[in-house]
């Protein structure tokens, strides 16, 4: 199933941003071959097991939990 982990390019293709603090990603751990977009709506970050919970794109409607983004202090 995997994880949602609050990051998205939903307003611009290949620009990742979390979600909550609108902040470019710092630090990426894209699973092999990923991001993909695979089916041109894949716009949400996920945690995804079968990649040993590295990042993987996935469509924003997939179901699956989520871990909350770390606040900015």
């Amino acid at each position: 199933m995997g994880y949602w982990i609050g990051g998205s390019d939903m307003e611009v293709e290949g620009n990742w941003i979390w979600i909550k603090s609108r902040q470019r990603f710092t630090f990426t751990d894209w699973g092999a071959g990923q991001p993909t977009n695979s089916y041109n709506h894949e716009d949400c970050l996920h945690l995804y097991g079968k990649l040993d919970f590295h990042w993987n794109d996935e469509a924003c409607s997939h179901s699956a939990y989520f871990i909350c983004e770390k606040p900015i202090i």
